[in-house]
């Protein structure tokens, strides 16, 4: 949940998921606060270059920003404008932020998996001598 563009709502999205699949909230919650207002910016930027080359998308460039200070008139025609403009930001946000998000669980799960089952095997070691 951290590395997903749901700020606001990924506290309660872990809380969410942490009861369904029966996981400790305790370690869930400050794992999400990963994502804060120092790494917001790092985190999301990269993803979202990583959703682009993915999605073999063009960077946004100074004539994107130029025409969102003078978007068009008309209330039907301002609201397409800014909705076009919140796509070609929000798709390769959320393809880069799946990706990271899917590496960095699957790497986080396999080396938790790993340390427990090393400090489990050495408990019993432990424990027989």
């Amino acid at each position: 949940m951290a590395f997903t563009p749901m700020v606001g709502l990924q506290t309660v999205l872990v809380l969410l998921f942490t009861w369904l699949l029966r996981a400790n909230k305790v370690v869930g919650l400050p794992l999400v606060w990963i994502t804060n207002p120092a790494t917001i910016v790092p985190i999301y930027y990269t993803c979202y270059v990583i959703g682009r080359v993915v999605l073999g998308g063009e960077a946004i460039g100074s004539q994107w920003w130029s025409e969102m200070a003078h978007p068009p008139s008309g209330w039907i025609t301002m609201f397409r404008f800014y909705w076009s403009r919140l796509l070609e930001v929000a798709e390769p946000l959320w393809a880069g932020c799946l990706l990271v998000s899917s590496v960095v669980g699957l790497l986080s799960y396999v080396a938790v998996y790993s340390v427990v089952r090393w400090y489990r095997r050495r408990g019993r070691s432990g424990s027989a001598g």
